[in-house]
């Protein structure tokens, strides 16, 4: 889940967002690592409510998107583990620039990365 709000003079609007993706990758152990290598898609589902003394009524968006990850993984103990995780994301957004206006179809680009240290459920 990801929040944010934006506030100026006119207006006050919080934005919410939830994300669902599935991923498929292959792992190649090399000397004391694992490198991974990935595909994946999602969709983020965007809630968008706003305050102000005109007429802005609250409105959800959905917006889809694909990515591919590198990964690096490496064990530090039996139980616990570090990764680095880095993805390229290429999102697809219908954009409206007024109420009045049509929506258009917007292609955004975009990275992350991620630091990880987890824990095995068993020792392995």
């Amino acid at each position: 889940m990801y929040r944010g709000t934006l506030t100026n003079q006119r207006v006050r609007s919080t934005s919410t967002a939830y994300e669902a993706s599935l991923t498929a990758s292959h792992p190649w152990d090399v000397r004391w690592v694992t490198l991974a290598l990935g595909l994946g898609a999602g969709v983020l589902l965007n809630r968008q409510e706003f305050e102000t003394q005109g007429s802005a009524p609250s409105r959800t968006s959905t917006e889809p998107f694909a990515f591919v990850l590198a990964s690096v993984t490496h064990e530090l103990t039996t139980r616990m583990f570090l990764r680095l995780e880095a993805r390229a994301l290429c999102h697809f957004a219908r954009v409206q620039e007024r109420a009045t206006s049509a929506p258009n179809l917007d292609v955004a680009i975009r990275g992350r990365g991620t630091l990880l240290l987890g824990a095995f459920p068993d020792a392995h």
